[in-house]
This record gives C-alpha cells, structure tokens and sequence, in this order.
C-alpha cells in the first residue's frame, strides 16, 4: 500500500482491528475522525451494513471479501480456486481422509473462509468422498487456535492423514499439536496452509501453502482507492494465488 501511494500527495494512516469487530470498529471511527479521503479495509468482520454505510461517506476500497453490495470496490482473490488447488494436491498424492480447521463464518456473505471450506467440500465430492462433519472444525485464525482445533479433532477418533488449514497461523498451531502428541509430519499426517506467510518456509518441516499476491494486492488498493477518490465507479479486480510446495505433505497410497 506505501508503495502505491507514493507520490500520490496522500500520506498513509494506519489502524490494526485484530479480527475483532469491536476494535475493528473503534479502528474504522477513529480514522473517520480524521477526515480521511479514502479507505482501505483488510479483510476483517465489520458487518457488511456498516461498511456500506461507510462507503456511501468515504471512497472505500475492500480488499479480501467479496459483498454484493459493494462488488464495485471489491479486490479479492479466488479463494475457491486456491482451496481447491490445495486440496487437489493432497488427494494426487493418495490423500482421502482429510480434516479441514477453518474459522467462524458471518452469516451475510459468503467470505474467503467460505469459499474455503467449500472448495475442500467440492474437491471430495469430485473423488467420490462425502466430507465428514467431525472431519471439519474452526479456529480463530490465531496460532493458538490452530493447536485447539486439532486437538478437537484428535479427540473426536476419526482417522485422517492430511488437515487442510485455513490459514497459516492455525497450520503453525495444528503442527505445534501434533508435535506434542509425538505424532510426525508428514509421515503420519501431511499439513496444508493457506497465505505464505514469511516464518512458513521456517516451520518444521517447511509449510506446504498458498500464496496469496499480498504486493499485488496491495499496489493494486492503492492504486484503486486513488481511482475512486477522483471519481471512478468501478475498481474490482480479482487475482490468483499459487500453490507453494515444501516438505509438509507426504504420498500416502492405501
């Protein structure tokens, strides 16, 4: 985002609502009071009424989900497709029984997470697998969290031998677990995460992921948020992420 803005005579500020709506709200307030231009919001759990209300006063830009109400100042990448190519990857190397750790849905739209766990639905179902409700659990996108999650899904007795993570944070958490259990990766259960985050090529073993185009996206805000402080109706766009390979997933042939 600093990158395209400069020279742009705007300067940046910035505010952190943690994926909690509550500060998230506080956050998006205290920008208001500073009479800001424009506005770009990060993913997040605002509620899509109070960011279309918000976008009716400021030029907005929402990068990372998908409302129908603002679908013109939408960036957001193909959660779908990226889920699906995750999943396609561990069912090629002999994966079937495959857990999923994603996170809390808003009842309102159908956000990244959702497209998520709809794609590790659908990829079952294309190979002739009904997904296993006690084979899905949720997390809050947080570390922490991740380790919880898989020790529900430990506890619950279904054998599985890869969890797809809807996140990075929740794959550090759900290894951390494992670990603990003395259960290795990938030779007894592969991992899948989801954005690349910078410490993923450092977990151990190295974090088999999808990377989202975060420089893109970013440039690309900027860029559209410019475009609709001078009056432009429609700045969406729509990316691709790619799918990392390290050492987290293993074949396993039954």
């Amino acid at each position: 985002i600093l990158h395209g803005l400069e020279n742009s005579g705007y300067s940046t500020l910035f505010a952190d609502g943690r994926w909690e709506t509550y500060v998230e709200l506080q956050a998006l307030q205290t920008l208001i009071d500073r009479q800001i231009d424009g506005l770009i919001i990060l993913g997040g759990r605002i509620n899509s009424q109070i960011l279309q209300e918000s976008a009716a006063e400021i030029p907005l830009v929402l990068v990372g989900r998908e409302l129908p109400t603002l679908a013109h100042q939408c960036l957001t990448v193909n959660n779908y497709e990226a889920a699906y190519t995750a999943m396609h990857h561990l069912i090629e190397r002999g994966h079937r029984q495959i857990a999923h750790i994603s996170a809390p849905i808003p009842s309102d739209e159908e956000n990244d997470i959702f497209q998520r766990l709809h794609a590790y639905k659908q990829a079952l179902r294309d190979v002739g697998v009904e997904p296993d409700p006690l084979l899905i659990t949720t997390g809050s996108l947080q570390q922490h969290s991740g380790i919880t999650a898989m020790e529900e899904l430990l506890r619950r007795g279904r054998t599985f031998t890869a969890v797809f993570c809807a996140n990075d944070q929740m794959a550090f958490g759900a290894r951390l677990a494992l670990h603990q259990r003395g259960i290795s990766v990938p030779e007894q259960i592969s991992i899948i995460g989801f954005d690349d985050e910078s410490s993923a090529a450092y977990m151990i073993p190295p974090l088999t992921t999808i990377r989202q185009p975060a420089l893109e996206l970013g440039e690309a805000a900027s860029e559209a948020v410019l475009k609709l402080i001078a009056g432009q109706a429609d700045v969406s766009q729509q990316f691709s992420a790619e799918l990392i390979l390290r050492d987290s997933v293993a074949d396993i042939y039954e």
